[in-house]
C-alpha cells in the first residue's frame, strides 16, 4: 500500500505485477465508512492477483480536500474518478484500466467514462440505477436518524430546527445540499447514450432486480457484452462496520472475471512516489505509517507554522469508525484546529479503516487492550517529532480508550471524553436511564393526550410508551452485560474514583446518555477541580447533526486554549 495524492484527492495504490490496472469507485457517506476496511481487503485481493489497484476518496470526502458545502459536488466526484484513471495511466504505468463501482460509485464511474472514452472493463456492484431513488433513501435515512434521536433523547429534541435549510438533507452526519440532491436526482443509468465499456459485469442485489434487468438490456442495446450475477452476501456486507462481513464469494468472482483480462498483459514496475502532502486551507496534511511493521495508518495535520510548545491533539476512533469520524467530524476538527495553530493526528487502530492486518484477517477483532498499545505507538511517533504534550479526544468507545491510555501514560496532559460510557454497564445504570427518559416521554405525551376526549386510547398510548422504554432499557442492559468490556486492569471502585487523580478533563455528554447517570450519582467529580462537565441538551450520541458538532468544537476549543499550568499527578 502506497499513499498518493492527485488533484486534491487522497488515495492508496496497491501495486501489482501487470499493466492492467483497477480503479475502485467506492460508495458515499455512511456506506463508505461501513465498508472502508473490507474495501481495502478487496483492493489487496486484486493486487495479489497481479492487478495494480487504486482506491481513493472523492474530492470533498474522506481525507481529500474540500467539504460538502462546495458547489458542484456530484461533478467533482465524477471528475475525481477521471483524475484517478489518468493518474494510473500516467504515473503507475498501466496501459489498460478497469473501473469497479460500488453503489453510488457505479453511476460516477459511468459518468467519468464519458470524458475518458471507452474503458477496458467495468464492474458495477449493486449499482444505484436511479439517482432519484437514492436521494429518496437519503431523506428516509434522515427521518430514521430523527426517530432514533427521539427514542434516545425525548421528543423535544426532534422538534428543534435543523441546522440546514429545508431542502438540505443530513443523513448519518453527512450533509447533502439542495444542489447536490438535485444533481443526484439527475443520475439515471437508463439514460446512458453511449456504451461505457465493451465488457461489463453487474452484481445485482435483490431489491433492484427489475431495475438492473432493464439497465442490462439497455447496455446490450448499446453493444456491450454484459454479464449478470447476484451479489451474494450483499446484506451482510453493507451492515455497520462492526457487523459487516467480507463477501468472499462475490469478490472472488469479480477478481476472477477481471483476471481474465490481465493474464495476457505485460509487466509493470511499481512507481516511485514522492512524499505525499495535501494542503487544505491553512494547514498541511501528511499520511504517516507507524507502529509494529508500520501497520498503523494516520493523517498528521499541521499548521503552516508548527509550534512545539502547544499540545498535540489525538482523535481516537469510535470502536469501528475509521479515522475520518462520523460525518468527517475528525477531519473538519483537525483542519479547524490547525488554523488555530494546533497539530493533530487522526489514525486508525489495528483492524479499522486503513490500518491493515492482512488478507487472512478480513474481520479482525478490535479489543481495548490492543487499542491501548496502538495509541501509545502514536504517542511514541509524535514524541519522536519533538512534541511533549498530548490531548486525547475520544467519542464513546474512543473516550473509554482515551481514559484507559491516560491511566497508563503520563505523557497525556489533558483529555476530552465525549459520551463516555460507564466503566461497566449495569442494570442499575439503565434503570436510571429508562426512568429519566420515561418521565420526559410521559410529560410530553400527556400534554398532547389530555386534550383528547378518548380516554381509553390515550391511556393505551401512554402504556405503549412505558412498555417501549422498559423493553429498550432491558435489551440494552443485557447487551452490555454480555459484552462486558470494561476498563482492563481497573476495578469497580477505582473506576468510580478515577477522576480524583486524573489530569484536566473535559466531559461532554448528550442529555440521556447512560454514562451521565452513573457520573451524576458518583461523588468522584464533585470532589475535584480538574474536571469540567458539559451537557448538551439537543445533541445525539454519534453527533450526526452539524449543529451539535459545531457546539462540540467550540467546547473543545475553549478547553484546550484556556491558560493552565502542566497537570499535577500525585505519586503512585
Amino acid at each position: 500500500m502506497v499513499p498518493i495524492a492527485f488533484d486534491g484527492c487522497f488515495g492508496w495504490l496497491h501495486p501489482g505485477a501487470t499493466d492492467f490496472g483497477v480503479v475502485l469507485c467506492g460508495p458515499d457517506g455512511d456506506e463508505e465508512l461501513n465498508v472502508r476496511y473490507l474495501w481495502l481487503n478487496f483492493a489487496e485481493k486484486l493486487a495479489s492477483a497481479g492487478m495494480p489497484t487504486l482506491r481513493f476518496d472523492y474530492r470533498g470526502t474522506g481525507d481529500s480536500i474540500g467539504d460538502c458545502w462546495a458547489p458542484g459536488q456530484v461533478r467533482a466526484w465524477s471528475d475525481s474518478v477521471a483524475s484517478a484513471v489518468n493518474w494510473m495511466r500516467n504515473q503507475a504505468g498501466v496501459k489498460a484500466v478497469a473501473l469497479v463501482g460500488l453503489r453510488l460509485g457505479a453511476p460516477l464511474a459511468i459518468a467519468a467514462s464519458r470524458e475518458l472514452g471507452t474503458i477496458d472493463a467495468l464492474v458495477l456492484l449493486a449499482p444505484v440505477v436511479s439517482g432519484r431513488t437514492y436521494a429518496r433513501e437519503l431523506r428516509l435515512r434522515m427521518k430514521l436518524d430523527h426517530a432514533l434521536a427521539r427514542t434516545r433523547g425525548g421528543p423535544e429534541i426532534v422538534r428543534r430546527p435543523r441546522p440546514t435549510t429545508d431542502d438540505d438533507v443530513e443523513a448519518a452526519g453527512f450533509v447533502y445540499t439542495s444542489e447536490t440532491l438535485a444533481d443526484l436526482e439527475k443520475l439515471n443509468l437508463l439514460d446512458v447514450s453511449r456504451c461505457p465499456a465493451s465488457r461489463i459485469l453487474i452484481l445485482k442485489r435483490r431489491l433492484d432486480t427489475s431495475a438492473n434487468e432493464r439497465f442490462a438490456a439497455h447496455l446490450r442495446e448499446l453493444g456491450a457484452d454484459v454479464s449478470e450475477e447476484d451479489f451474494v452476501g450483499y446484506a451482510a456486507f453493507m451492515q455497520p462496520a462492526h457487523l459487516a462481513e467480507y463477501p468472499r464469494a462475490a469478490f472472488d468472482g469479480v477478481a476472477s472475471w477481471l483476471k481474465q483480462f490481465s493474464s495476457c498483459r505485460g509487466a509493470v514496475c511499481p512507481p516511485s512516489t514522492p512524499q505525499v502532502q495535501l494542503e487544505p486551507s491553512g494547514c498541511v496534511e501528511e499520511p504517516i505509517r507507524f507502529g509494529k511493521q508500520l501497520s498503523l495508518f494516520g493523517i498528521a495535520c499541521r499548521p503552516t507554522s508548527v509550534r512545539l510548545d502547544v499540545p498535540v491533539l489525538l482523535f481516537l476512533t469510535t470502536w469501528w469508525t475509521p479515522h475520518l469520524g462520523q460525518g468527517r467530524m475528525w477531519v473538519t476538527m483537525a483542519r479547524y484546529f490547525a488554523q488555530l495553530g494546533f497539530t493533530s493526528l487522526r489514525f486508525d487502530v489495528a483492524g479499522v479503516g486503513d490500518s491493515y492486518l492482512g488478507l487472512d484477517k478480513p474481520n479482525p477483532s478490535t479489543r481495548l487492550e490492543n487499542a491501548i498499545d496502538d495509541v501509545q505507538a502514536a504517542l511514541d511517533w509524535l514524541q519522536s517529532e519533538g512534541h511533549s504534550r498530548f490531548v486525547l479526544i475520544g467519542l464513546c468507545w474512543g473516550a473509554l480508550l482515551a481514559r484507559s491510555v491516560s491511566l497508563r501514560d503520563n505523557r497525556v496532559s489533558d483529555q476530552v471524553l465525549i459520551n463516555l460510557p460507564p466503566a461497566r454497564e449495569t442494570v442499575r445504570n439503565y434503570l436510571w436511564f429508562v426512568r429519566d427518559r420515561l418521565a420526559r416521554d410521559l410529560k410530553s405525551r400527556w400534554r398532547i393526550l389530555r386534550r383528547e376526549k378518548k380516554i381509553f386510547s390515550s391511556f393505551k398510548r401512554l402504556a405503549t410508551v412505558v412498555i417501549r422504554n422498559a423493553g429498550l432499557g432491558l435489551r440494552s442492559a443485557c447487551f452490555w452485560m454480555w459484552r462486558d468490556e470494561g476498563v482492563p486492569g481497573v476495578g469497580a471502585k477505582e473506576s468510580r474514583d478515577l477522576f480524583s487523580y486524573r489530569a484536566a478533563t473535559l466531559l461532554v455528554y448528550n442529555q440521556g446518555e447512560v454514562g451521565l447517570y452513573e457520573l451524576q450519582s458518583s461523588k468522584a467529580v464533585k470532589s475535584v477541580t480538574n474536571v469540567r462537565l458539559e451537557v448538551l441538551e439537543d445533541g445525539d450520541h454519534p453527533f450526526y447533526r452539524s449543529s451539535s458538532r459545531r457546539r462540540l468544537t467550540n467546547l473543545i476549543e475553549n478547553f484546550i486554549t484556556s491558560a493552565r499550568s502542566p497537570p499535577h499527578r500525585p505519586k503512585e
